[in-house]
Order: structure tokens, then C-alpha cells, then sequence
């Protein structure tokens, strides 16, 4: 599958600076699905909520139920967009979501079975 997605502009899961390191993916050393910002990218899933500073001010509480990355295309993940940081800093998106061990996400390895996840990609999409 790896291959495959490369075609659809799709980089190597990288983790501690690892090529192939994320095993939470197939693009990294993994056997299940896509990760999340693999997943909006390719345009297979949509955010649950997408934060930035004009969607989430300072001194701001809310709250989520973020659904399982199998469970379907429509709010998958939240999207945090850093712009509130000084780009000398931090510019990447991160993306959370909630990985767990069924339909394509069957072979997902058991270090992230029913975990959050956060993910950074390369590059920031």
C-alpha cells in the first residue's frame, strides 16, 4: 500500500527521526491504516474540529468526543493549526486522533490500540 499512496503524495511515517520509524501507519513501518494527517491530506477524512486562534482563544475550555480513526471519514481527528506561535518557533500543524484495532485499523499495533495520538507530518499540511 505504501507505494501505492507515495502516488498520491503521501511521505514516509518519520518518528524521533526515524525514516519508517511511525509504525502507527503503513507509510511508516506500520500495517494498518493511514495516520491522520494522512488521511486529511488524501482527502479520506474530515476534522472533527480545526483550532487556531481565531476558533480557540486564550483562556478557552471545550470539549470533544473524538471518535475511532475506523469508524468513518467525518470527524475523524482535531487539527490544530499553531498560528498564535512566532514562525521562528513552531509552524506545523499537528493533528490528534484516536486509534483502535478494528476494520482497517485491524493490524494496528498494540502500542497504539485505544490511544490518542498526535502527529506532526513532514511536511506541515
Amino acid at each position: 500500500m505504501q507505494e501505492i499512496l507515495h502516488n498520491f503524495g503521501l511521505y514516509h511515517g518519520w518518528r524521533n527521526k526515524v525514516e519508517y520509524g511511525d509504525a502507527s501507519t503503513s507509510m511508516g513501518s506500520g500495517q494498518s491504516c493511514p495516520s491522520a494527517p494522512e488521511l486529511w491530506h488524501l482527502g479520506w477524512a474530515t476534522p472533527l474540529a480545526q483550532l487556531n486562534s481565531s476558533t480557540f482563544p486564550v483562556a478557552t475550555y471545550m470539549n470533544f468526543t473524538l471518535p475511532a480513526t475506523y469508524l468513518g471519514p467525518m470527524g475523524a481527528m482535531i487539527k490544530i493549526q499553531p498560528d498564535w506561535l512566532d514562525t521562528n518557533y513552531y509552524t506545523k500543524n499537528l493533528y490528534l486522533s484516536l486509534r483502535v484495532k478494528a476494520a482497517g485499523d485491524k493490524d494496528l499495533y498494540e502500542d497504539f490500540n485505544g490511544k490518542h495520538t498526535t502527529t506532526r507530518p513532514r511536511p506541515s499540511w
